[in-house]
């Protein structure tokens, strides 16, 4: 029979299964979230209180159990390793700073190299300038034979150019005197022809002021006149309104005085019609007045008497201002 060789348990494996054993007692505190104090009564909340509690400590003492072998580990492999390095650290130093040496006069070629590269391409640059060349960065980069032909023809055909740009600005300035003289004649032409038109434009405006002056006076003259006839009108329009005014006040009070005798006599005439009416509620009233007068002495006038006869009193009044009408 052959031996099993039992394979060595990972620290991650151990971990997971010995954390597991908590699912079981977790699953048995989870209904506990359900528990009231109004329900369960404040004793058995605090006992659940107390078991998760406890449960919640036994998870947390074996996360740092379990994670204590993983920091030992972690500090060994760091111990050693520092140790080796320290080691390899000096030899890794030389070699550096002997590669940085190489590359540094590696660089320093490069750059003398380079710098004399510019400084030849920069003294063609200037050579162009020099005579007029116009300046062409591919050229300055060529082999020197190549250069060297490049530069001949190109410094010969500039001064082919510099003749015919001088021979150009020649024929321009001629030109260009020709054209100032003609411009100066014109311009002298102009000036005479505006001195010209602005005295006459003088004289036109000193006429058209003495005119506008002149003009100005009549008008004046006629506002003055017309001022003087609204003012006329305007007193014969006060007098004939102070005289309508006047007649339609006294034909107002002519009206008023008319309706009063007519108001009057209507009174007179309703009065008269109305007088045997008149005079049977003031019969009314009286006999009225003496039977409640004889009916208090009867009662022995009480202390509410004069307030009774009173108001017996205004309702004869009221009975004979209703046969007056008013």
């Amino acid at each position: 029979m052959e031996t099993m060789i039992e394979q060595p348990q990972s620290m991650t494996d151990r971990a997971v299964q010995e954390l597991s054993t908590f699912n079981d007692m977790i699953s048995q505190v989870l209904p506990y979230g359900l528990l009231t104090v109004a329900e369960a009564g404040i004793g058995q909340v605090e006992e659940a209180h107390k078991a998760v509690k406890k449960l919640n400590a036994a998870i947390e003492k074996k996360r740092k159990e379990l994670k204590q072998a993983s920091l030992d580990y972690g500090r060994t492999v760091d111990s050693i390793a520092k140790q080796l390095t320290e080691k390899v650290d000096g030899v890794e130093a030389k070699l550096k700073a002997e590669r940085d040496a190489f590359d540094a006069v590696e660089k320093a070629e490069k750059a003398a190299k380079e710098a004399a590269k510019m400084a030849a391409k920069q003294k063609r640059l200037d050579d162009m300038v020099a005579e007029g060349i116009p300046v062409d960065l591919a050229a300055a980069d060529l082999p020197d034979e190549e250069w060297m032909w490049w530069f001949s023809k190109a410094k010969k055909q500039a001064a082919e150019i510099a003749e015919r740009i001088a021979e150009e600005k020649r024929q321009a300035e001629a030109f260009e005197a020709a054209q100032r003289k003609e411009r100066e004649e014109l311009a002298a032409k102009m000036a005479e022809e505006t001195r010209r038109q602005a005295e006459e434009l003088r004289v036109r405006a000193e006429e058209i002021e003495r005119q506008r002056r002149a003009d100005e006076a009549v008008l004046a003259e006629q506002r003055k006149a017309m001022e003087a006839e609204r003012e006329e009108l305007r007193q014969q329009q006060d007098v004939i309104r102070k005289a309508a005014e006047e007649k339609a006040a006294e034909e107002r009070k002519a009206a008023e005085k008319k309706a009063k005798v007519e108001r009057d006599a209507a009174e007179a005439a309703r009065l008269e019609a109305l007088k045997p009416e008149i005079e049977k509620a003031e019969l009314f009233a009286n006999e009225l007045k003496d039977a409640a007068s004889k009916i208090l002495e009867k009662l022995g006038n009480p202390d509410w008497s004069d307030s009774a006869f009173a108001s017996v009193e205004l309702c004869v009044a009221h009975v004979i201002k209703g046969v007056r009408g008013h």
